[in-house]
Parts: structure tokens; C-alpha cells; sequence
């Protein structure tokens, strides 16, 4: 039986700050199992980690190819549909059998919500939630941008609270409508602001993103502790055959290329793509293309000027490349600013919005939303790093994070920050000290 159970729902940029976490606990004497979709499990194997499936392959595909996925509005149904409700019975009753009350402890990702509603039938399980960013946090100031119109931004201080109690509403119908089979057997009601407040454990919770990448605390509703981005993108099983044939490609390549990138559970980006390959032709840039599926996405013939691979480690690639086209994902965008690279975000859903909206914000580059995109309006926001210097203000932030070390755990590289907030988690004093 585990010390400590993580749980990683979602994404690779969900699981791989969730595995460094879950790697640092281990360091510090625990005993640990890693739960996530079933094809990131392979990862936390490698390493040694116990594991168990929160979504088995087939229904990740299924979500991961429904046509909604990544609409800004519809977007949410889906990550809430059949699919995530049926898991969460399953993965509820898993926890039953594994957590050894007053010893176990749980490490979950903002959306477990089986983990979330255990804490809520046995308090007496320690449980500290876990953000990725800031786009859950909620200031009146400054509030997070949740769509490409950015309506909830607008109008004076006042309104804030209440355009809160709006979302609230909204999101609490479709997030309870999937929580509802497991709910309803455990005889609880419904849960209340689940992306405002609900979704933190009553134990504490933590941010994996620094201050400055945030709403000041000040001005933030409950502030969370913050610790720095994980900037984990190591894997176990890396393919050195694909960096030797990209670092042959990019020797040759006449100038350095702009990658593309729309994320790695992104299996719908045909048309991206095809922007993406006519908008390098017409700055005369190299293009390296990054796609989980390229048989779905990429042209059967790549132009001479363009190269695809599938996963890279964005710390090893982005310093020999001139920019980052991708979608706004906070793993992404992480690398980027660590890096010391100029990114345009073409934002599709969820925190993709508020992600750009901070990284324009710093000068690191700038963000368009997807629907508005086209071949010209690409031009100009990569044509923009060099007229706004980007790439300064980039370097200046990259050399600010290199403060914070980076270390290791099993050959895997993440930044110290992981370490600090392991420590913190782990923390003597019980929930007040995380509280």
C-alpha cells in the first residue's frame, strides 16, 4: 500500500509536473503510485513508479478525436463527458481499497475530482490539490481570461464578483452533471463553485507557476503558495535516433527554424498545420513541426523547407530554433520563457487564453485566438518578436528563472522548484501548516 497516491489527469503537460512531484516524494523516503491515462503510464514505469490507469487508451482516444474538444465553449463539455464521469466511480472505489487511513496522503491534479469528493466522505485522508496555472485563481484586479472576447475581463471592479457567481453557475451544471452517478451513490449533493473553490482540498493546496506569472497575491481570493514552474519534459525512453536525424537537419538548414507546435493531445491540427508551413514559406524560414499524430495532421509530402517529428524535449530543441508557435499550454509556455525563446500563442480553450494574455504581458511574444487565425495574421505575430524585441525581454526572463537550479531524479531534469514544493506538501504540522 502507497504513502502518497498522485493522480495526473489530463494531458502530457498535466502529467509531467505531476511525475516530478510524484518523483521527489519517493526521494524523500515515500512510497508512491502514479495514476494517469493509461498512455502516459509508461513514463512513471520507466522510472519505477508504481501506476494505475485513470482512463484507459481507447476513451482518451475518443476524447482526444471528438470534434468539440478544443472549441472554447463546447471544450469543457467534452473534458467533462461520458468518459471523465464514467472514471470516476472506478477510480473512487480504487482509492477505497488503496488509502490506509492516517496514512496515506493525496497529491491530485485540480481535476480529480474522484480524489477530491474521497476527501470529502473521509477527512481524516490528507489531500493537497495541485494547480498548474494561474487561471483558476481569481482576483477582482485582475481577473483570468477563460475566452477568446475576453467578457469576463470587462466592465468595472464591482461586477467582478458576480461575473464569478456567473461562472459558477455555468460551470458547476456540466462539472456536477459528470460528478452526479458518484455523488448521488455516496448520498452527497451537489458541489458548489467546483472550479472556484471545491476543487481544493480543505488540507491545502499549491501552485506550480512563480508570483510573477500570476495575479499578485494581494489581490487574489484565497492565494495559493506558489513554487516556480516544474519545467519537466524529459522521457525515460527518449528516441536518440530522432535527435541525431533533427540535429542533422538542423545543421544543414540554412537559418534557424520556427517550430509549430499545437500540443501534444491535439490529433485535429490538419488545418494549423497547413498555415503553419505556408506562413514559414512566406517569411523564408526553415519549419519544424511537432504532431502526436502525423498521419492525421501532416501532409503525406513535407515541402523541403519544413521537418516534423513527433515528441521533443522543448528544453533541448527550443535554443537551437528561432521561435514557438504552439497553443498556450502552461508546460509549453514554461519552456518557452525558460529558454529564453519568443512564442506566439494560438489559443484554442481552456487556460490557453489567460496564458498568452501573461505572456504577452511580459514582452516574451504574443497570442492570437485560434478561430481568429489565418496565414497573414501568423506572419505578423511572428514578424512582431523582432519589432517588439521579444527575444530580449525573453533571454532577460530565462536568465532571471536560471536562478532556481535545475536537478535530477532518476535521469529525469526539473527545476529545484519541485523540490520546494515536495518539502512543503510533506510539511510537519498537519494541515494547518498547509492550510
Amino acid at each position: 500500500m502507497a504513502d502518497v497516491i498522485v493522480t495526473a489527469p489530463g494531458s502530457l503537460g498535466d502529467v509531467h509536473p505531476m511525475l516530478g512531484l510524484a518523483l521527489e516524494l519517493r526521494r524523500a523516503g515515500k512510497e508512491v503510485v502514479f495514476a494517469a491515462a493509461e498512455r502516459y503510464l509508461k513514463l512513471a514505469s520507466a522510472v519505477g513508479l508504481a501506476t494505475h490507469p485513470l482512463i484507459r487508451e481507447e476513451e482518451f482516444q475518443k476524447l482526444l478525436r471528438h470534434p468539440d474538444l478544443w472549441h472554447p465553449r463546447r471544450g469543457i463539455r467534452q473534458i467533462f463527458g461520458g468518459d471523465f464521469s464514467r472514471s470516476l466511480l472506478p477510480h473512487y472505489r480504487w482509492l477505497e481499497q488503496q488509502v490506509i487511513p492516517g496514512r496515506t496522503m493525496l497529491v491530485s491534479h485540480f481535476l480529480d475530482f474522484a480524489g477530491r469528493t474521497y476527501r470529502e466522505v473521509h477527512p481524516k485522508t490528507r489531500m493537497i490539490s495541485v494547480l498548474l496555472a494561474p487561471s483558476l485563481l481569481r482576483s477582482v484586479a485582475s481577473p483570468s481570461r477563460w475566452t477568446a472576447r475576453g467578457w469576463e475581463c470587462l466592465g468595472p471592479r464591482w461586477m467582478r464578483p458576480i461575473v464569478f457567481r456567473m461562472a459558477d453557475r455555468v460551470i458547476d451544471r456540466i462539472a456536477n452533471r459528470a460528478m452526479q452517478p458518484l455523488r448521488k451513490e455516496l448520498g452527497l449533493q451537489s458541489a458548489r463553485s467546483v472550479l472556484g473553490s471545491w476543487w481544493r482540498s480543505p488540507d491545502g493546496a499549491v501552485g506550480l507557476f512563480p508570483s510573477w506569472f500570476a495575479p499578485s497575491a494581494s489581490d487574489t481570493i484565497d492565494p495559493l503558495p506558489l513554487f516556480g514552474f516544474p519545467l519537466l519534459d524529459d522521457h525515460p525512453n527518449e528516441d536518440t535516433a530522432e535527435k541525431q536525424r533533427l540535429e542533422g537537419w538542423l545543421a544543414a538548414a540554412p537559418r534557424r527554424p520556427i517550430v509549430f507546435a499545437p500540443g501534444s493531445a491535439n490529433e485535429q491540427a490538419s488545418e494549423y498545420f497547413r498555415m503553419a508551413i505556408e506562413a514559414a514559406r512566406r517569411l523564408e524560414r526553415p519549419a519544424l513541426l511537432l504532431s502526436s499524430n502525423p498521419k492525421g495532421n501532416l501532409p503525406e509530402r513535407l515541402p523541403d523547407h519544413v521537418a516534423a517529428s513527433t515528441y521533443l524535449p522543448l528544453s533541448w530543441l527550443l535554443p537551437r530554433c528561432e521561435g514557438l508557435v504552439h497553443h498556450g499550454g502552461v508546460g509549453t509556455t514554461s519552456q518557452a520563457l525558460a529558454t529564453g525563446t519568443p512564442q506566439t500563442i494560438v489559443a484554442m480553450a481552456f487556460d490557453q487564453f489567460d496564458n498568452g494574455l501573461r505572456v504577452e504581458a511580459l514582452g516574451c511574444g504574443n497570442w492570437l485566438p485560434r478561430r481568429h487565425a489565418t496565414v497573414d495574421r501568423l506572419v505578423e505575430a511572428i514578424g512582431r518578436w523582432e519589432k517588439d524585441d521579444c527575444r530580449k525581454r525573453a533571454l532577460d526572463l530565462a536568465r532571471e528563472m536560471s536562478d532556481d537550479p535545475m536537478v535530477s531524479e532518476q535521469s529525469i531534469r526539473y527545476s529545484s522548484n519541485l523540490r520546494r514544493a515536495a518539502e512543503f506538501v510533506l510539511a510537519d504540522g498537519g494541515r494547518k501548516a498547509i492550510a
